[in-house]
């Protein structure tokens, strides 16, 4: 297999992308511009990577077609855990209607693998597509294990009506306090970091009481949404995503963030963020959860959400 390590990935490599990405983010909303999400994803896959954290690289497979395979070293999760973690986007073809059902990447996810053990990983995850069959038999055959199965879900906003209404706030830093404790108790068994034996429970907690203090304080979310009591039992954030709407051609906001303890208004606090994004004009809301998760895909059904799209998680360990 010949590859081509991508320093700095050039106006050649983005624009070939623009043309054989065979699907987006958010292909499932009904007026987003599908080349409009298709460019912001590939934007996202070609955008500059300091050089130590930079995995892609080019390489031809079986049939002599060319792929990118679009990987990075995460700096904040390395140093957060303790050991190298890199994600792998996904892998492309290079060509106009390239994209093969039968196409093995195996050799291209091989030189991944060792690209990645000499950069020092230790934790190596992928977020595929579950129509990318590709790439999931080919990180099966690897020895990559899944450890998520997750589903989207969006909601048309300019129509969102509920029956009821509830009293839910912003979060301030008196909130802090419950909320860590919250990130402590809630447990969701089936997102990655809990579902995945390797990671330590108390990194797990850690992680979620960092998540949550930085969205507070940082302006990691854009809201961080409780249910207005003295100490909230459920918490939500929330991005805007703003810098996207014009490419979008509609606007779109993204919850992030969810955790309630037990009794907590979960509901409530998810039908008053619908609200509150149809009154400063948002079109479209949606979420990810996994699909074993029925406490939150009956939360979101109950609220008028509708499936999009389906995606796996898969590690690897070096």
């Amino acid at each position: 297999m010949d590859s081509t390590l991508v320093k700095s990935w050039s106006d050649d490599v983005k624009s070939r992308l623009l043309g054989t990405v065979p699907w987006s983010p958010l292909d499932f909303i009904k007026d987003v511009s599908l080349d409009g999400d298709r460019a912001i994803h590939v934007e996202a896959l070609t955008r500059d990577v300091a050089p130590r954290d930079d995995l892609r690289f080019t390489c031809r497979i079986a049939g002599g077609a060319e792929v990118a395979v679009c990987a990075e070293r995460l700096p904040w999760d390395s140093d957060f855990f303790r050991y190298g973690v890199a994600r792998l986007q996904g892998i492309y073809p290079l060509a106009p209607a390239a994209y093969r059902h039968d196409a093995d990447y195996l050799p291209a996810v091989r030189e991944l693998i060792q690209s990645a053990t000499r950069r020092g990983i230790r934790y190596l995850f992928a977020v595929i597509d579950a129509r990318d069959l590709p790439t999931q038999r080919s990180l099966s055959a690897a020895g990559f294990t899944l450890i998520e199965t997750r589903v989207y879900f969006q909601c048309a906003l300019r129509n969102y009506e509920f029956p009821r209404r509830f009293r839910c706030r912003s979060a301030t830093v008196d909130d802090l306090d419950s909320l860590s404790e919250l990130a402590r108790t809630a447990e969701n068994p089936y997102d990655r970091f809990n579902a995945d034996p390797f990671i330590d429970k108390r990194d797990t907690r850690r992680l979620l009481e960092a998540w949550l203090r930085a969205s507070v304080l940082n302006g990691y979310a854009d809201l961080t949404y409780v249910n207005d009591a003295p100490r909230p039992s459920a918490v939500c954030t929330v991005k805007y995503l703003q810098d996207r709407h014009a490419t979008w051609q509609t606007s779109i906001a993204q919850l992030v963030l969810a955790m309630a303890g037990p009794g907590g208004r979960f509901l409530g606090v998810i039908a008053e963020i619908n609200y509150l994004l149809k009154e400063r004009g948002f079109d479209y809301v949606y979420f990810t959860t996994q699909l074993a998760n029925q406490a939150s895909i009956r939360v979101g059904e109950r609220l008028g959400f509708r499936i999009g799209r389906g995606e796996y998680v898969f590690r690897l360990l070096l």
